[in-house]
Parts: C-alpha cells; sequence; structure tokens
C-alpha cells in the first residue's frame, strides 16, 4: 500500500506540474505575452513590430526594429513584452517580410502577467492596433464581423483613424510643447545677457543702469510664465495619455479561454487529492511506526528476558553442577561431593574392618607455567593431566580434583600397602609426560602423599590432613616423588610452620649467614672462584642447612628478599677481598622465584653498583629445571643481565629434563655436573660413562665444565684424565666463613700443588 501511495504522489505531482506549467509558460511581471499558433510548426522568419509611447512600453523595446519571439512551447512561438506597471494598450502586428496573412485556424492568444486577456482565432487580416485598451474598436470589430463578414476593411480603416487621430492629437500637444520649450530657452538666454550686462555694470546709480534692471526683470517674469505654460502644457498631454488608457480594458471574463478555468479546477482537484493523500500517508505512516516502535520495544523487552533466563539458566547450571559434584573444568567430582564419598567410605571400611587409602596429588611447577603462560594454558594443563590420571587407575577407584592444582585418589578395600607405591609410580611418570603448547616443549612433575585407614588416622578430615602432610613431605624431599605417612611428618610439619614464622624476621634479626666453599683449578693447584652458600643461625635449632629452610622461602615467597641479601651480602665480601689483594671471583646461586622476578635485573645492576664489585667476576647459577620451565623469558632475562657482564653456570646439570637441543640455545658458561653423578666414580660404570658423556659435551660445545661434590683422589684423578680440571668438593675444603677464607686462601697453595702431582702421576 506505501509503495502504491508513493507511485500515485509521484504522478499527481508530475500533473500538477505539468498544468501549472505546461497550459501558460511562466512570464515575468509587468510583461505581456502574444502566443502566436500555426497548424503546420512552422514559424521561421516570423517577427512582430510595436509601436506605443514611452510610458508604455519600457526602453528596451524601439518600434523601429522587428521584435523576435522570446520562445517556443506547446502552443507554438511567443513573444514577451516588457510594459510599464500601469500600461494599458500598445499597437503591434505580425508578419513574414510582406506576408501579414496566414490560415484561418491561426490562434492568437495575448495574456498579461500570466493571464489571458484577449484571443482571437481565425483570419488574422485584422490587426488590432491596441488590444488592451481600444475597447470600443474591438466591439466594432466583432459586430462587423458577424453582421457584415466582407467589412474587415472598413474595420481596419476605422481603426486606423482612431488611432492617427490620437496620433494627431498628441503631435499638436507636443509640437506646442516644443515650440513653447523653444521660446522658453530664448527668454533664458536674454536673462542671462541682462545678468551679464548687469553685473559688468558693477552697481552704478545711472539710467542706463535701471533700464538693465527693468531688462532683467522683465525676463525673469517672461521665463516664469513660459515654464507656468510648459507645465500646463505637459500636464494637459499627460490627461490625454492617461484619459486614453483609462478606457475600460476588454478584458470579458465570462469569455475566459476554459482551459484556464480547467486548469484552475485541474489543479484544486490535484491539491486536493495531493493533500488527502499526503493526509492518508501521514495517518498510515504514523500507525506503521507507532507499530514498528511497539514490535521493538517487544523485541527489546524479549531479548532481556532470553538474557535474564540464560543467566539464570546458567547458575541453574552451575548449581546443578555443585549439587551434582562435577569439576567443570575436568569434569572429576568435586571437593563436596568428595568428602562426601570419604566419608561414606571410611564408615563402610569401619563396619566391614577393611582398610582404605587416600594419594594427595600436586603438580610441581603448575604456577609457573600459569604465571607466565597463562590461565588457557594451564587449564589445558590440568584437563590433560587429569585424563592421564584416570588411566592410571582401577574404574572402582575415585579420582577428585580438590582446587587448583590438587587432586586426591581414594582407594577402597585394600589388601597390600605396598599396591599404593606402584599407583603413585604411575601417576609420577603420567605426570612428567612433556606438554607441547604455544609451539614449545613443557614439562611438570608431581609429588604424592599416601595416608592409609586405619594405620594412619580414624577418620576422614584426619586421613585427608595425613595425606596432604605427605604430599608436602615429598615436595621437601626433591619433588616428583611419593612419601607414605608417619607420625614423624606430622611432627614435622609442625616444625615447618614454626620454621616459616620465624624466617619472616630472619633478616630483621640477623640470622641469615654466608659460607663460601672454594672451586680450584686441580691442575694448577690454585683456588679460582668461591661459592656464596646460605645458612641460617636460629637462635633455638643453631645451624640449619638451606634443604632444611629454602623450600620454604620458596613456597612462602620469602625467597626473593633473601635472595637479595644473599647478593648484596656476596658482593660487598666479594670487594673487600678484591681489596686485600685476592683475586677471587664469586658464585651465587640464583632461585627460580629470583630469576622470574620482573626486578632482578635493576636488583643485580643495583648490587654491584652499590658494593662496587666487578661484574666480571660474579657468576649466576640457574638450575636445569628453572631452565626448562619457561625457555623464551629464561633467555631473555639471561641475555639481560649478560649484558651487564655477568656469567651463567647450569647447576645440577642431569638431574632434570632438559633437551640438548635447549642446551646449545642458552647463553651459558659453565656446566656443573652434579654431585649424584661422581658418588660412583671410578669404581661404577655407568656414573663413569655419565661423567665422561658430560665432560666431553661441554667441552664440544665450547663451555666451561666443573664438578661438584668431588671427596677422593681417585675421582679427582678421573676428571683429570677427562679433560675436567676445575673441581668443587670436600676433597679441597668445606664450606666456611668469610673471616676464614683469607686464612684458607694463604695455606692453601701447597696443598693444592701436592694434590695436583699426585694427579698428574
Amino acid at each position: 500500500m506505501l509503495s502504491v501511495q508513493r507511485v500515485l504522489l509521484t504522478l499527481l505531482a508530475g500533473a500538477l506540474l505539468v498544468v501549472s506549467q505546461g497550459i501558460m509558460a511562466q512570464q515575468e511581471p509587468d510583461t505581456v505575452r502574444i502566443h502566436y499558433h500555426r497548424p503546420n510548426g512552422d514559424y521561421k522568419g516570423w517577427g512582430m513590430h510595436l509601436w506605443g509611447d514611452d510610458l508604455a512600453l519600457q526602453q528596451a523595446v524601439s518600434w523601429r526594429f522587428p521584435y523576435m519571439p522570446t520562445g517556443e512551447d506547446e502552443f507554438g512561438i511567443y513573444f514577451d513584452v516588457p510594459v510599464i506597471a500601469d500600461a494599458k494598450g500598445f499597437g503591434f502586428i505580425l508578419h513574414k517580410g510582406s506576408e501579414k496573412n496566414v490560415n484561418k485556424d491561426m490562434v492568437l492568444s495575448i495574456s498579461r502577467d500570466g493571464r489571458e486577456v484577449w484571443q482571437l482565432q481565425g483570419d488574422t487580416k485584422i490587426y488590432l492596433s491596441n488590444p488592451l485598451t481600444d475597447a470600443d474598436a474591438s466591439a466594432k470589430v466583432a459586430d462587423a464581423a458577424e453582421k457584415e463578414p466582407d467589412a474587415e476593411a472598413r474595420v481596419l480603416s476605422l481603426l486606423e483613424t482612431l488611432r492617427k487621430d490620437n496620433e494627431k492629437r498628441l503631435s499638436e500637444k507636443e509640437a506646442s510643447l516644443k515650440a513653447l520649450r523653444d521660446q522658453l530657452a530664448q527668454e533664458s538666454a536674454a536673462r542671462r545677457v541682462a545678468e551679464q550686462a548687469l553685473a559688468e555694470s558693477q552697481g552704478g546709480l545711472g539710467e542706463k543702469d535701471r533700464e538693465l534692471e527693468v531688462a532683467l526683470l522683465s525676463a525673469q517674469t517672461r521665463e516664469k510664465e513660459l515654464n507656468k505654460r510648459v507645465a500646463v502644457l505637459q500636464e494637459e498631454i499627460n490627461k490625454l495619455i492617461q484619459m486614453s488608457r483609462q478606457t475600460p480594458e476588454r478584458v470579458l471574463e465570462s469569455q475566459t479561454n476554459w482551459l484556464d478555468w480547467a486548469s484552475r479546477i485541474a489543479v484544486f482537484i490535484l491539491v486536493a487529492v495531493l493533500l488527502a493523500l499526503a493526509t492518508i500517508y501521514r495517518r498510515q505512516h504514523g500507525r506503521m511506526v507507532k507499530t514498528m516502535l511497539a514490535q521493538k520495544a517487544e523485541l527489546v523487552s524479549a531479548q532481556e528476558k532470553i538474557s535474564r533466563d540464560t543467566e539464570e539458566r546458567q547458575q541453574v547450571e552451575q548449581k546443578m553442577l555443585n549439587l551434582a559434584g562435577v569439576d567443570e573444568l575436568t569434569g572429576l567430582p568435586n571437593r563436596s561431593v568428595f568428602t562426601r564419598s570419604m566419608q561414606h567410605s571410611v564408615a563402610k571400611a569401619k563396619r566391614s574392618n577393611r582398610k582404605m587409602a587416600l594419594l594427595f596429588i600436586d603438580l610441581d611447577r603448575f604456577k609457573l607455567i600459569n604465571d607466565t603462560l597463562g590461565h588457557d594454558y594451564g587449564d589445558q594443563v590440568l584437563k590433560t593431566v587429569s585424563e592421564r590420571f584416570k588411566e592410571c587407575i582401577r574404574e572402582v577407584d575415585i579420582l577428585a580434583r580438590l582446587g587448583g592444582d590438587e587432586f586426591v585418589l581414594m582407594i577402597e578395600d585394600l589388601v597390600d600397602p605396598k599396591y599404593l607405591a606402584g599407583v603413585a609410580s604411575k601417576i609420577i611418570s603420567a605426570a612428567q609426560q612433556p606438554f607441547f603448547m604455544a609451539g614449545q616443549e613443557y614439562h611438570v612433575s608431581a609429588s604424592v602423599g599416601i595416608a592409609t585407614y586405619p594405620k594412619d588416622a580414624k577418620d576422614g578430615s584426619a586421613l585427608l590432613k595425613h595425606a596432604d602432610i605427605a604430599m608436602y613431605r615429598a615436595k621437601d624431599a626433591g619433588k616428583n616423588t611419593y612419601q607414605f605417612y608417619s607420625e614423624q611428618m606430622n611432627i614435622h610439619s609442625l616444625q615447618q610452620l614454626a620454621l616459616e614464622s620465624s624466617l619472616r624476621s630472619s633478616i630483621e634479626r640477623d640470622e641469615l649467614r654466608l659460607f663460601y666453599q672454594p672451586i680450584v683449578d686441580a691442575k694448577q693447584g690454585r683456588v679460582v672462584a668461591m661459592e656464596a652458600l646460605l645458612r641460617w643461625q636460629h637462635p633455638d635449632m643453631g645451624l640449619i642447612g638451606p634443604m632444611q629452610f629454602i623450600p620454604i622461602a620458596e613456597d612462602s615467597g620469602l625467597i626473593v628478599p633473601i635472595g637479595e641479601w644473599v647478593l648484596q651480602t656476596a658482593c660487598a665480601q666479594g670487594r673487600q677481598w678484591h681489596d686485600q689483594g685476592m683475586d677471587v671471583a664469586l658464585t651465587v646461586n640464583l632461585s627460580p622465584r629470583q630469576l622470574m622476578d620482573p626486578d632482578i635485573v635493576e636488583t643485580v645492576a643495583r648490587a654491584l653498583k652499590e658494593t662496587g664489585f666487578s661484574s666480571e667476576s660474579l657468576t649466576l647459577e640457574i638450575t636445569e629445571d628453572l631452565m626448562m620451565s619457561n625457555p623464551e623469558e629464561t633467555v631473555e632475562t639471561i641475555e639481560e643481565l649478560r649484558q651487564l657482564g655477568i656469567k651463567f653456570a647450569l647447576d645440577d646439570f642431569g638431574t632434570g629434563y632438559s633437551s640438548l637441543s635447549y642446551l646449545k640455545r642458552f647463553p651459558i658458561d659453565t656446566l656443573k655436573i652434579d654431585r649424584s653423578f661422581l658418588q660412583g666414580v671410578p669404581n661404577d660404570i655407568d656414573d663413569s660413562a655419565i661423567t665422561a658423556a658430560i665432560v666431553a659435551m661441554g667441552k664440544s660445545l665450547r663451555l666451561n665444565v666443573i664438578a661438584e661434590g668431588v671427596e677422593t683422589t681417585e675421582q679427582c684423578d678421573f676428571l683429570l684424565k677427562q679433560g675436567c680440571r676445575h673441581m668443587q668438593g670436600y676433597a679441597f675444603a668445606k664450606p666456611m666463613p668469610a673471616d676464614e677464607v683469607s686464612p684458607f686462601l694463604d695455606g692453601a697453595k701447597d696443598s693444592f700443588d701436592v694434590l695436583a702431582g699426585v694427579s698428574a702421576s
């Protein structure tokens, strides 16, 4: 309906434009338009002569030259004659050269300011001299045409006589006016002569001067009289012209062109229809707009309702999952369901006098992956690990996720506790398998704590707590292993909590100590560096080794301030030794948490600057596992520290899970062979082969190789034969306080020379 209305509106607007503009072309105000129509449409060469006084026609029109057509429309050609606002008449004649007669079906129409005032159809041998004003002559023409069709010549003669009489009277008046103006000009000249003569007499009082004054006065009087006569005559001429123009206009309102009235009626009807359609369109459009707004409001309301329903559905689903006891990420039972199941299983085991066990599983180094790669990759690891763990257990066993990276496995109807060790080993092996994410290979491990009912606990809560304690005991043992709960572990856990509380204030109480163990060149018999080793002088427990409190510091985050203290203290001690003339390099251990600290570069640079210790004499030791946990970021941090002039050593090489392809990529300077490989050297073939291979690989990679844990002359001799000259261990010296280093260095040269000589022989 809307499109049909638009089409009708367009058609009606076009029709309105045709009627208003096509029936009669637009013309300027104060213009007389003379339309001339010929059936054959041949208008070439046709023109028009005009005549009239200047008060009737504009100055642009001249009767001396032919007036050419103004334009052409569907009616024919037309002439637009400019007239003054109150013009009443003028004369015209149409012709083509000497040809003045055309066919009888010619139509001549005259309009003024867009309104038709006169029309003639038929033979145009009748030429009106003044069609706009000569009403009497026009009436006589009409009567003569009706009574005597052949009286055309007499009508023309009459019209011509009227026109000539009018012209004659005007000519006489204009001639009289001209004569008066000439006489006025003469009198004006005489007055000017009298004024000149009077001026030349210089205002004398003689007889001649009085005659000149009389003559001037007489000339001025005559000039005034002539001006009055000229004004009177001009007024008469104007009245004559005005009287001729005040002749009643020949406007026959009753005989107005039917097309003019038809067009007006058509325009009125079209305008009325247009307004009606516009009103209908506005009403329908308004209803449509209201309908659309109402539909939009309903749509918005529906969308909001759907959104609310979706949120409510998600909340219901989450509640159902919680009620169902399913972990959303892994699909395993959650803590609440597992707790109910555990309580039920403990009660059943108590009634049936059977055994059961819990395995508390925690992923090692998972937090590092989560922090460096992001939670999306962390979630991917948790999903994969849970699938691997399910492949290691029976269908009747219950595996649940307690939260984070903690899992728990419940095994009912336990017959032999040795079975638990096999399950724990399978779980640890499954966790050790590599993960491929973001184009890299990553590793995690698992620490497992085992507790059994009724040996280790009498209820479910205690059983879960003791399995958790055993898991932390496995982490203390180096991670990637399992531990069975014992009563001694509970005592140990309480001790760990007390140690952590005391460790937090150890720096303020000045309880931390640095011991130094020499790294020697066994071939030359000299000390090349001192490794700084941390100890804790506890007020109650005495001197505590790093294995007892460093894991606590790592887990609690205290390792960062402690590590900064170690670095600052070691660099200050190294500067003191250099000032005393002892050219000894320093090696300081860097924990994983320290290396991942975003301020580590600034911390090391500040320690070097404040102590004045040379960066070229400082080597930082990192572990193999740290290097592999986040290789890209680790390499970037190491490179920034190397730009300060610092060297890097890879500690405990061979105990982690690194790839040799990664080893060549890392910017390290030294490999340190772990002490575990030297325990069987030289008697154990496997240990000897592994140690020899590591030395050979380090030399081929142009790395300095240091053997840790050297305790016997035989080990030293074996290492020298393999080409490893740098060693560290009790065979040379135990870790010592800083104040014992200087005396040791003074008396150590001879003993090292003896050791080197024995090894060389």
